[in-house]
């Protein structure tokens, strides 16, 4: 009952790892969606902006997504192309044709390919995770062993997390190396970039808070074990006290003294006792 009490006492501070997990899937969101909807703030994020303006059929500057290309107004998504989960980054396949596109995207398709596909993968298996954390850590507030299940699951999502920012930043830099080689103007989107990176620090802040508050609760348990044990043998040492005390009490009986007085005799008793022996001997 003690431990339920402290459990129920540190639950307030699963909020924090709830909180920070929370806004982790929705920035996760932000990046798999982007392109999806003329909306904000989902138009306003995309994973490469570059000059496309010798490409036919092209627009001028190209913003490209997860899910499309879309051209570009004032930094914001218009006229996005398609909504297809998982393009790759490989702006031929936008456009249909290899004019105009810089070499590296026709030297390395496959390199390009199949690091944009799995990008947009384990966008899926991080949000995946993290909402199985998210789960887990409703119950963290109620027992030590959903801490430490939901402690564990935040670590499988912070791998993934980690793994999906590096690819990530990988295959979008080389995308805007390749433009910029070819003399056009590209730069990377800030937003998504903002948005996966800072979503792989609050899983991290999530798991950090979760193992500090499994470790107060498993230390605590273990002080209130270390607590109890004392305490029982206190009880069996008082009960052997108690069964030396009744002996010395019946001991006193064979000696002629009163039952009454049992073992509460001190040195004073004891002493006018033997002087009243002492008298009735000299008697």
């Amino acid at each position: 009952m003690r431990m339920t009490r402290h459990v129920l006492r540190t639950s307030p501070f699963v909020l924090i790892p709830l909180i920070l997990l929370s806004g982790a899937v929705v920035m996760l969101f932000f990046c798999l969606l982007a392109g999806l909807t003329n909306h904000n703030p989902l138009n306003r994020v995309f994973f490469l902006s570059a000059d496309t303006s010798n490409i036919p059929g092209a627009p001028p500057i190209s913003q490209f997504t997860m899910n499309n290309v879309c051209g570009e107004r004032n930094g914001v998504n218009i006229d996005c192309r398609g909504r297809s989960g998982g393009k790759p980054m490989l702006p031929q396949t936008y456009y249909g044709t290899a004019t105009g596109v810089p070499q590296p995207f026709l030297q390395h398709q496959n390199k390009f390919y199949y690091l944009s596909r799995f990008t947009y993968a384990f966008y899926i298996i991080s949000i995946f995770w993290i909402l199985l954390a998210l789960l887990a850590s409703l119950g963290a507030t109620l027992s030590t062993a959903s801490t430490g299940i939901a402690a564990l699951l935040t670590a499988i999502a912070l791998l993934s997390t980690a793994f999906l920012a590096s690819i990530m930043t990988a295959v979008y830099t080389q995308a805007q190396n390749a433009f910029r080689g070819a003399g056009r103007h590209a730069r990377v989107g800030v937003k998504a970039f903002a948005f996966t990176w800072t979503s792989f620090a609050l899983v991290f802040l999530s798991l950090i808070s979760l193992l500090r508050i499994f470790s107060y609760r498993r230390r605590y348990s273990r002080q209130t074990q270390k607590a109890d044990s004392p305490s029982r043998r206190d009880s069996m040492m008082g009960g052997l006290l108690g069964k030396q005390g009744r002996k010395a009490g019946s001991e006193y009986d064979a000696h002629g003294k009163r039952a009454s007085y049992g073992s509460s005799y001190n040195n004073d008793d004891i002493a006018r006792e033997k002087e009243l022996d002492a008298t009735r001997a000299g008697e």
